[in-house]
């Protein structure tokens, strides 16, 4: 993971939903398989238009965020503001 150094860096790097995206993806699933943070399922498909995947696994929560299962789950402030703060 080739994280930004500096906040002006940041900024400029997390402005890019793709770039947020990767850099959850890397942190969360090292071996780079998107799981299901419900059940655990790897099998899932990536939904663009939404930004989110659906587990086919049966459960409630089939669709989820990348924020799903993390302390920013609930908040409504999106990961390009998220990020370079942290």
């Amino acid at each position: 993971m080739n994280a930004p150094r500096t906040l002006r860096a940041a900024l400029v790097y997390f402005n890019d939903f793709e770039n947020c995206q990767r850099f959850m993806i890397d942190l969360r699933w090292p071996d780079g398989v998107v799981r299901c943070p419900t059940c655990g399922s790897d099998k899932v498909t990536y939904l663009a238009d939404d930004k989110r995947w659906k587990c086919y696994a049966k459960h409630p929560r089939a669709k989820f965020s990348l924020k799903v299962g993390t302390v920013l789950e609930d908040s409504p402030i999106g990961l390009e503001k998220w990020l370079p703060a942290m």
